[in-house]
């Protein structure tokens, strides 16, 4: 069937206070939602959004967008199958199952919180180890084939 018929067709993203991003936004429809008084600047055009409000965003394109405080980004992506498999599948009877736009079928079951966004997670990473194993293990497999060595030389020698 292909990827279009799995998922939700609905996506969220946010940007942080001060963030800048180039977001490509599908057919379909986008929303900005802030969580506080925002200006939004969507391709270097100024616009002032409310706390707890919502604008359209434009769709079908790549926008450079950025803010001045956090808000939260939701994108619908209507998937309409390929026209290839409804050529393929018309006889079976599939096509009258699906609903029509696809996608919308768990509308507003997930948003995620836009203070969610704000927080970041105080991970310390250790470094990978470079050039494979630790000295320790190629010592230890040297004495290994060292002492078995001296085993099977000792049991041929008898």
């Amino acid at each position: 069937m292909g990827d279009w018929f799995i998922g939700t067709g609905i996506s969220f993203m946010g940007l942080r206070a001060g963030e800048s991003a180039c977001i490509y936004i599908p057919e379909g429809e986008a929303y900005l939602f802030a969580y506080r008084d925002t200006t939004v600047m969507i391709d270097g055009v100024p616009r002032k959004v409310r706390a707890d409000e919502w604008i359209p965003l434009p769709t079908k394109g790549v926008y450079r967008i950025s803010v001045d405080n956090t808000v939260l980004i939701q994108i619908i992506f209507y998937r309409h199958p390929p026209i290839k498999w409804l050529k393929t599948y018309w006889t079976v009877g599939w096509v009258e199952k699906l609903e029509w736009p696809l996608g919308l079928k768990a509308f507003a079951s997930i948003i995620p919180s836009v203070q969610g966004i704000e927080i970041t997670p105080k991970v310390t990473l250790k470094p990978l180890l470079v050039g494979g194993f630790p000295v320790w293990i190629y010592v230890a497999i040297i004495v290994v084939i060292i002492v078995l060595a001296l085993i099977a030389w000792r049991i041929l020698r008898r």
